[in-house]
């Protein structure tokens, strides 16, 4: 004797997951406009993530690493503690937007209607990484 019977609908699981995988990756049936914003932010979000963690090793063999010449010298303060910030802002806006629009422009075919890359644009989303990296 089951405690479900027979008649009742099955539960429907479908809008907690997704074909491809992952709820970040979301769904085919998404609008185009929807995808593109999905991959643009994951983009833009793992662009600043790799720059921080950048940063955060920059800092760290400045500060343990490489001891010599002191960076906490007075000699140095300005630079330090002046120009070293402005110019790791200026990085992450700049870095984040040149990549996002560089690696936007090479998976255009993830926004258009017709989600299916063709053979060019699948190399050319397999390059992403490298671009990005090269920056």
């Amino acid at each position: 004797m089951s405690s479900v019977q027979d008649d009742e609908p099955a539960m429907n699981l479908s809008h907690s997951t997704t074909e491809y995988g992952s709820i970040l990756l979301g769904s085919r049936r998404d609008s185009s406009e929807r995808r593109r914003g999905r991959v643009q932010l994951l983009l833009t979000l793992w662009v600043l993530t790799a720059n921080a963690v950048g940063v955060g090793v920059v800092i760290l063999l400045g500060t343990v690493g490489i001891p010599n010449p002191d960076v906490f010298a007075p000699e140095v303060h300005d630079i330090v503690f002046g120009y070293l910030p402005i110019y790791v802002v200026v990085a992450f806006v700049v870095g984040a937007a040149l990549g996002t629009a560089v690696v936007m422009r090479m998976l255009r075919w993830a926004s258009d209607t017709d989600p299916a890359p063709t053979r060019q644009e699948a190399r050319s989303a397999f390059r992403a990484p490298w671009v990005l990296a090269a920056m």
